[in-house]
């Protein structure tokens, strides 16, 4: 979904330059990539509870 509207920022009215974009895409794919690693790291010695 922040694709989406990272590209409408960009292309439609020019809210973004590139430079932004392209910190927005970093930080866009880090937040979708990252946080199930993170809490399998995390949690990994947690026992299971009922």
């Amino acid at each position: 979904m922040g694709l989406i509207f990272a590209e409408l920022g960009r292309a439609s009215s020019s809210i973004f330059n590139n430079g932004v974009y392209a910190g927005m895409l970093i930080v866009i794919a880090l937040t979708t990539l990252l946080p199930p690693f993170l809490m399998k790291y995390l949690h990994h010695n947690q026992p299971c509870q009922p």
